[in-house]
């Protein structure tokens, strides 16, 4: 597993997705954001059944309104779970984006000129890290790798990870 959580991966890897991109992002973030809240004891995988096993607050905003998707339908088939956490997934996904925004860790999407005066992440970029790690093929991000290729953001079979079975089938794999 990496050592970022995936959601956030995801997050840095997408940040300036638009259009058919975005749509493809919601569907890994929506992936990434499930399989860190079975990491956390928070939902289990039960191909293909996803359950709720504690929908307590995490005090991340992020994983609380993922928990909250969840909570609706605390055991549905996996693929019904993705597809309407992919539906929810763009503003769970901007308020991540927005606090990685404030820990200057990406750069500021939603005005053009806000881009200008704030520039790059400050210090090392977490996505230029990822990218690299990616590129490497590391078997610690197989997991990252799966997730991506699955949403159709990297080219490639995803792995056979019940999550990536799901995503692939909601693309039309």
């Amino acid at each position: 597993m990496t050592a970022t959580p995936l959601a956030e991966a995801v997050v840095h890897l997408t940040a300036t997705a638009h259009g058919r991109a975005e749509a493809a992002a919601d569907l890994a973030f929506a992936g990434a954001v499930l399989l860190d809240l079975a990491a956390a004891g928070r939902v289990a995988i039960e191909d293909p059944v996803l359950r709720l096993l504690d929908d307590a607050p995490t005090w991340d905003e992020a994983a609380d309104a993922a928990l909250g998707v969840v909570a609706e339908r605390p055991a549905e088939p996996l693929r019904d779970a993705l597809a309407r956490l992919a539906a929810e997934a763009a503003p769970i996904r901007r308020a991540l984006r927005d606090r990685l925004f404030a820990e200057g860790q990406v750069p500021a999407l939603e005005d053009g000129a806000l881009w200008l005066f704030t520039g790059a992440p400050r210090g090392p970029d977490p996505a230029a890290a990822l990218r690299a790690r990616l590129a490497a093929r590391d078997p610690a991000d197989a997991t990252l790798h799966g997730l991506l290729q699955a949403a159709g953001l990297e080219a490639g079979e995803a792995a056979p990870h019940p999550v990536a079975r799901a995503l692939g089938s909601l693309r039309g794999d």
